[in-house]
């Protein structure tokens, strides 16, 4: 039988937690035994040492120590992960987004897929497209301009681009890209989003008279595009 409600765990870990960063120990021997019969995982008994173990505090607070550091690396696993991205051209933004996807363990959907009100059940959420006129499509803005507000919910945007990569460089596509995500971004930060990065790279482009030359930016985004996209997207998990 449980002594406390999980939520009076959960505090209990913060407190132990908090513990060890200031080094200090105020919870008394008692404390100390009974948080080791609540988790019933509690390594030190008689019949394995031949000793009584339990009246080692400084052993138990170590084991506590890391049961609750392990108990936050869990709440970290666990963010929940949405990205919403429109992609139909040659579906360039959408390869990104399931690169992204993959380490996040994203769920991906477009905006015709999604309720804007279900981004309330995911910690961080991320809106990719093309880029079109010099910002995401329209189909994008649109369901951005559309969103409830929030408060100081995490976002991350992206997107590919046709510029042509081997006029203007990497470094230029770089500040295009930044450019080009000016849009989306100030639609989101007015509804509560706060930004925490961006990413971009290059996409096969044969819009208009591009068709006719065979297009430009062919095989992108390539496999050094998605590889970049991958280990954005482990930034995001820092």
């Amino acid at each position: 039988m449980t002594l406390f409600s999980p939520d009076l765990f959960t505090l209990w870990l913060e407190y132990l937690l908090f513990c060890t960063f200031v080094d200090k120990y105020p919870f008394s021997d008692v404390e100390c035994l009974l948080f080791c019969t609540f988790v019933d995982k509690c390594p030190f008994s008689e019949s394995k040492s031949g000793v009584n173990d339990l009246r080692d505090l400084d052993a138990i607070r170590d084991w506590t120590r890391e049961v609750a550091k392990n108990e936050i690396r869990k709440e970290e696993v666990l963010l929940k992960y949405l990205i919403v991205v429109y992609s139909y051209h040659h579906n360039n933004t959408q390869k990104v987004a399931q690169v992204m996807a993959k380490v996040l363990d994203a769920k991906v959907k477009s905006p015709q897929q999604t309720n804007p009100e279900e981004l309330n059940q995911y910690d961080i959420v991320g809106f990719g497209a093309g880029i079109d006129s010099g910002k995401h499509y329209k189909e994008l803005l649109d369901f951005a301009d559309n969103l409830p507000q929030v408060t100081n919910k995490k976002a991350f945007v992206f997107s590919t681009s046709g510029t042509p990569i081997g006029i203007s460089g990497q470094q230029r596509l770089e500040a295009y890209t930044r450019k080009c995500h000016t849009t989306l971004k100030e639609t989101l930060q007015s509804k509560g989003y706060t930004i925490i990065d961006e990413f971009g790279c290059a996409g096969f482009n044969t819009n208009k008279f591009l068709k006719w030359f065979g297009g430009i930016n062919k095989g992108r985004p390539n496999e050094e595009d998605l590889k970049n996209a991958e280990a954005f997207a482990e930034k995001l998990k820092v």
